[in-house]
């Protein structure tokens, strides 16, 4: 029962959330070279148990100062679920094309939603936060 009650209102949390995060590396070698990589994601997880997933990812690789960075876009939509996997609380996202994506989910601090250990900060879908792209 404990574990329906806890599924029920995580189910409850993250009605109407969004949850973003973004990810920066920078690596330089000897040559002059370096390589750049930033990833944007952003969740809205809607009342109605559907979701918009966005990722734009920039990359840019560069030998002796030349290069030419790439950016990609992803959008995923569909529907999403909260459910105990092997023991745990998972977050469950069903793609429009029949995929499925799912992470363990837990709380952190204030306005902090862990998935899969990894911090996503978190707000209310009514609250204004920057666009990823």
């Amino acid at each position: 029962m404990q574990a329906f009650s806890t599924k029920l209102q995580v189910t409850m949390d993250l009605r109407d959330t969004i949850l973003r995060r973004e990810e920066n590396r920078f690596t330089r070698d000897y040559s002059q070279g370096y390589c750049y990589y930033k990833e944007s994601q952003q969740l809205t997880l809607y009342g109605n148990f559907t979701f918009h997933f966005a990722q734009v990812v920039l990359a840019s690789i560069s030998r002796n100062r030349s290069g030419l960075p790439t950016e990609r876009h992803q959008i995923h939509s569909g529907a999403w679920q909260v459910e105990i996997r092997q023991g745990r609380i998972a977050l469950v996202l069903n793609n429009e094309d029949g995929s499925e994506v799912w992470w363990y989910i837990e709380d952190g601090e204030t306005g902090v939603q862990y998935l899969d250990g990894k911090a996503w900060q978190r707000c209310s879908i009514h609250d204004k936060l920057e666009d990823p792209r």
